[in-house]
């Protein structure tokens, strides 16, 4: 009985592939018999290649001179799932560009944390107005903070799709 198969799959490959080899390229190359690899191209059937099987075919292909059939498929798979995981792989970018941001925000909080304690401190020993050069630490710090806050806004709108790259 014939069956329709799919092209650009296993079955329909193997299908071109088997009339291209004789019965003991198949035996030599695999270890398996015609019948095994007729069950295999049947999409009916729960018998499945092996990616082991493919790549002797493709051995068995190349030692007559012919192109390899499997490699061309699973390239092409690949490439196709390649191309299917790739707004994953931005949105991965993106997240990891937020927690970044996330994070830079974090010291720079954290450092002008500590620099305004070590200033209410020493205001509160000494009763001295804190000097210049710890204002200007202070807002070189909170400059920093507002900074990344931005950066943070932005890498979530890129994220979103509300802000252009």
């Amino acid at each position: 009985m014939t069956y329709r198969r799919t092209p650009q799959t296993v079955e329909a490959t193997l299908s071109r592939t088997l009339p291209k080899l004789s019965d003991s390229e198949l035996a030599h190359f695999t270890g398996k018999s015609r019948d095994y690899f007729r069950k295999c191209a049947n999409p009916m059937q729960r018998h499945h290649l092996g990616l082991d099987d493919a790549m002797a075919l493709d051995r068995a292909l190349l030692s007559r001179g012919l192109p390899p059939s499997f490699l061309a498929l699973y390239e092409r798979r690949l490439r196709e799932g390649a191309s299917m995981a790739q707004p994953f792989a931005t949105a991965h970018e993106g997240a990891a560009h937020l927690f970044l941001q996330l994070g830079r925000l974090q010291v720079g909080i954290g450092d002008l944390a500590k620099l305004v304690i070590g200033l209410g401190e020493a205001m509160l020993r000494g009763g001295k107005r804190p000097p210049r050069l710890g204002q200007s630490e202070i807002r070189s710090k909170a400059e920093n903070c507002t900074e990344a806050v931005q950066n943070l806004v932005d890498a979530a709108e890129r994220m979103d799709g509300t802000k252009p790259k």
